[in-house]
């Protein structure tokens, strides 16, 4: 089980968007585990992305590599359990969502994202 869980409820309408929703400054070092996703409904046409950034001293960076995680047409979940670098989550850092993308045809709606840490 995780030591920490973040969780972003987007309401529907699902819009594309810098630092969407809640920012989270953390209490300690963290290493990432799983980042999840669920779309009340699915999108269609094209996948919802999202991004998650972590600023600490002034930089801000996704904590992942290409490509991003998200929920894919014509599904509800996504998940990704790799990072680009976990070191960049540490004590006083503050974490945002992004959302990059969703779906062309229908957006989807009602996502939630859970990224699970645990303490370094």
């Amino acid at each position: 089980m995780a030591d920490r869980v973040l969780t972003w409820y987007v309401p529907t309408p699902i819009e594309v968007g810098e630092s969407v929703r809640e920012t989270y400054e953390l209490d300690d070092d963290y290493v990432p585990i799983r980042v999840w996703l669920h779309a009340g409904r699915a999108p269609t046409g094209t996948n919802i992305v999202i991004d998650i950034n972590a600023e600490y001293e002034g930089t801000k960076a996704s904590i992942f590599t290409a490509p991003r995680p998200g929920v894919q047409t014509g599904s509800q979940f996504g998940e990704r359990d790799y990072f680009k670098d976990p070191r960049l989550l540490k004590k006083g850092a503050y974490i945002t969502l992004d959302i990059d993308q969703i779906g062309s045809a229908e957006g989807g709606k009602a996502l939630t994202i859970q990224l699970e840490l645990d303490r370094d």
